[in-house]
């Protein structure tokens, strides 16, 4: 999918797949939820989504730019610490990053 947003291009072929979330239900079904966090070329984040008419997407598809905190927090939504202290460490610093991981972890 590719679309422009604020003069800017998102598009899932050509942008670096980071994680990815699906909820378990089969294409097709109104409880579909798939979410795909991406990273373009130039270092922009942006979530694809497509969900079934009863998920908060409500039958829709489409991409949501994404800023590198709001990103992260993607990420600790579905308890991807790994992905976070790779992908972030730059933004929050080691010792957050840190932090987070430990936090996760101790839930498990």
């Amino acid at each position: 999918m590719e679309k422009i947003i604020n003069n800017k291009v998102y598009n899932t072929e050509t942008a670096q797949l980071i994680k990815e979330y699906w909820n378990g239900h089969e294409k097709g079904d109104d409880y579909y939820q798939l979410e795909r966090l991406y990273m373009t070329e130039n270092g922009e984040m942006f979530l694809y989504y497509i969900g079934g008419k009863y998920t908060k997407y409500e039958g829709q598809e489409g991409i949501i730019p994404l800023e590198p905190c709001n990103a992260c927090k993607w990420l600790e939504k579905i308890e991807l610490t790994e992905a976070i202290e790779r992908h972030f460490a730059y933004v929050l610093g080691e010792e957050l990053t840190g932090a987070i991981y430990i936090s996760a972890q101790s839930l498990d």
